[in-house]
């Protein structure tokens, strides 16, 4: 069966990165999970930000609202994308013959996490898998009855599967590889004749009544949870910044040592041959000498 994580279980360390291989005009490095199993995430209870019939295109892309105050999806992806950045630098010299600069990688790097204004919620946007026009994206109800992803309505409550592809480098500029392959809609719907195995599981989802009483019972732990996430998430960018910072110092340093040792030898070959042109000069000078006294004792 299908393993499928939770954004909040999942460690980042577990997942393996293949060599770039070139198809067509760009290349690609899959993401595994430990020996080449696929990784799936199951999002919380999110909201909709297009219709159906909006996301029935081969172009489209889902917005995913976060409600409430739990952003730690939001953070599960930010570290997501800073990962990706460090597994390139750190395999730059295997992946493309040579070491390239954090800062550069970065730069290259398009970030599927965006910044967000103070006061309001994020959100993660994420592609919609087609196929020859037709959607490969499964979709249930609340009742794991399959249905079209037509019958969305525009803010509505989703649970989905993730699908953490790997790294799609363009020529200027790579991303990380991200589509939805199931969703589940948390409201009844009419059975269609379509059927499939849902993957996502129910405890995450709940009624409307039941998150409001959760939300007004635990608004403290809520908010107290929040804090201890966002004050390790400091700490984690923190001491991840404080080590990249040290490799590029010590990168650095090195090239400066480098430098400065080849100055130094060119210096000294200098100094020798200097000494050397000053003996030969000494040598010259005495020769002279010497022929000059033979040629006068010769004269007289």
């Amino acid at each position: 069966m299908t393993q499928i994580f939770r954004h909040t279980t999942l460690k980042l360390d577990d997942l393996t990165y293949t060599k770039p291989e070139k198809q067509g005009n760009f290349y690609y490095s899959q993401i595994y999970h430990g020996d080449q199993k696929p990784v799936y995430i199951q999002t919380p209870l999110l909201g909709c930000g297009l219709s159906g019939t909006e996301l029935n295109s081969k172009k489209s892309t889902i917005q995913l609202k976060i409600n409430g105050d739990d952003f730690s999806i939001y953070d599960f992806f930010l570290k997501l994308d800073d990962h990706n950045v460090n597994q390139t630098f750190s395999m730059s010299k295997e992946w493309f013959g040579k070491d390239l600069p954090v800062n550069v990688i970065d730069d290259m790097y398009r970030r599927g996490t965006k910044p967000f204004e103070k006061g309001s919620n994020p959100s993660l946007n994420f592609k919609i898998p087609f196929t020859k026009e037709k959607c490969e994206c499964i979709c249930f109800n609340k009742d794991k009855q399959s249905v079209e992803i037509t019958d969305i309505a525009e803010d509505s409550e989703l649970v989905c599967i993730i699908h953490i592809k790997g790294l799609k480098f363009l020529k200027k500029e790579y991303y990380c590889d991200c589509y939805i392959t199931q969703i589940k809609v948390n409201e009844e719907r009419v059975n269609k004749s379509f059927f499939d195995e849902c993957l996502i599981e129910d405890e995450d989802v709940q009624d409307a009544t039941d998150s409001e009483k959760e939300h007004d019972t635990l608004p403290r732990e809520v908010t107290n949870e929040k804090s201890i996430l966002k004050a390790e998430k400091e700490k984690e960018d923190k001491l991840e910044k404080e080590r990249i910072d040290k490799l590029e110092k010590d990168r650095k340093d090195k090239l400066e040592k480098e430098k400065k040792d080849q100055l130094e030898k060119k210096q000294n070959d200098l100094s020798i041959r200097e000494k050397e042109r000053e003996l030969l000069l000494e040598r010259v000078h005495s020769l002279e000498i010497e022929i000059d006294t033979l040629r006068k004792e010769l004269e007289s």
